[in-house]
């Protein structure tokens, strides 16, 4: 019997075991979901999750029984922990055992640093400060990462105004003699009327908002 067969075979025990019927589809996504598991440590997580449960389980709260989420900070700490863990261990000789030690992510947070040697001479003059700094990294790091930026580079943000949007703005004004001829100067008077057209009333509100944006700026 394969292990997607025997998985199966777990998620309708796991209707019977409430007494509640999986139809075929919801046997066929839980067993997806959760194949790359063993069944004894599906059992495990589920007798985990039992304890503190009435309801049935979806894969979701399985796995997270399994492969608990670590956040960016604690596995920054633990990749700069592993750094100076290496650094006592191997010293600057050794850096391809001190790779091996620290993993990926560390590694890249000591190229970022000037490299092994660098981070070794570094060590014993500002280690407090060089922590500090390589932690703050690997979590910038971590969240690059997470949003699929690992290989780009740092930008600047975009504009947070488009001048496309201004223009359909300008566009939507409704024409007619409404607006005062005080609103050119910053006043406004409801005794003094005006006749100002559509391209008029375009051209207000633009400069207007040009003048908003350039005092932001």
């Amino acid at each position: 019997m394969t292990n997607t067969q025997r998985v199966k075979l777990f998620w309708v025990g796991i209707g019977e075991y409430y007494q509640k019927h999986f139809t075929e589809n919801q046997v066929r996504m839980y067993t997806e979901d959760t194949e790359h598991f063993s069944v004894a440590d599906l059992n495990r997580a589920f007798t985990v999750y039992r304890a503190e449960n009435k309801f049935p389980p979806l894969p979701g709260d399985l796995t997270a029984i399994l492969k608990p989420r670590i956040d960016e900070k604690s596995e920054a700490l633990e990749a700069v922990s592993l750094i100076w863990e290496a650094v006592a261990r191997f010293g600057w000789p050794n850096g391809k055992d001190a790779r091996a030690h620290i993993g990926e992510l560390g590694w890249k947070v000591v190229e970022r640093f000037g490299g092994w040697t660098t981070v070794c001479d570094q060590a014993d003059s500002d280690g407090g400060i060089l922590r500090a700094q390589m932690r703050d990294l690997a979590i910038a790091m971590q969240s690059r990462a997470k949003a699929g930026l690992n290989d780009t580079l740092p930008s600047l943000p975009g504009p947070t105004i488009d001048r496309r949007v201004l223009d359909l703005v300008a566009k939507a004004l409704p024409v007619g003699d409404a607006l005062p001829h005080e609103h050119r100067h910053g006043r406004v008077s409801n005794d003094q009327p005006s006749s100002v057209n559509r391209e008029d009333r375009v051209s207000i509100n633009r400069e207007g908002v040009d003048s908003e944006i350039g005092a932001s700026e």
